[in-house]
């Protein structure tokens, strides 16, 4: 964004140091080493046992499937928020994320369910000022347990999450 804002005004920009063409001959060589491999093992060991068929149960009550909008203002004290994650060792990101599998699972009459969410993809620091799409998409799985807080399940969210990006070399249409 820096170099957007100077090409903007028309200040001089600094070559690259690491450039997408290089990022994408990295991940090919990384393809083909044990790392991927491990990769392949992490997503499979995430998955396993995973009901691929999760759609809503249909109401019946209802004559034909509709879609319907629930809508709900509420004020969170952002205080509030930053002591829980604080507390929690817990990130933003794990914390809606973990709030939205709950309220999918919810939804769906289940004790699990898997969704999608994407992540820059700069996992190598290298990347940080490289101008390019990195945008990797990650398969979350959420298993509620009932012994399990809200804040460890956030936790355990988060874990969860920066594994998935330490794995990302396996891609998601894999």
């Amino acid at each position: 964004m820096r170099d957007l804002e100077k090409a903007y005004r028309g200040e001089r920009l600094e070559k690259e140091v690491f450039t997408g063409f290089e990022a994408a001959l990295d991940e090919l060589e990384q393809r083909r080493s044990t790392a991927y491999e491990r990769a392949k093992e992490y997503y499979a060991s995430l998955l396993d046992g995973i009901d691929v068929d999760c759609l809503p149960v249909r109401d019946h009550n209802e004559p034909v499937n509709e879609a319907g909008l629930l809508s709900l203002d509420v004020t969170v004290d952002r205080s509030e928020l930053d002591r829980f994650m604080r507390e929690n060792k817990t990130t933003a990101n794990a914390l809606w994320n973990a709030a939205f599998g709950l309220t999918l699972a919810r939804f769906l009459g289940r004790e699990d369910c898997v969704y999608s969410t994407v992540y820059n993809g700069r996992n190598d620091t290298r990347l940080s000022e490289a101008v390019g799409m990195f945008v990797h998409t990650l398969p979350v799985v959420c298993k509620l347990k009932s012994d399990e807080t809200g804040g460890d399940f956030a936790s355990r969210m988060g874990r969860q999450l920066n594994e998935s990006m330490s794995n990302d070399i396996f891609s998601f249409a894999e």
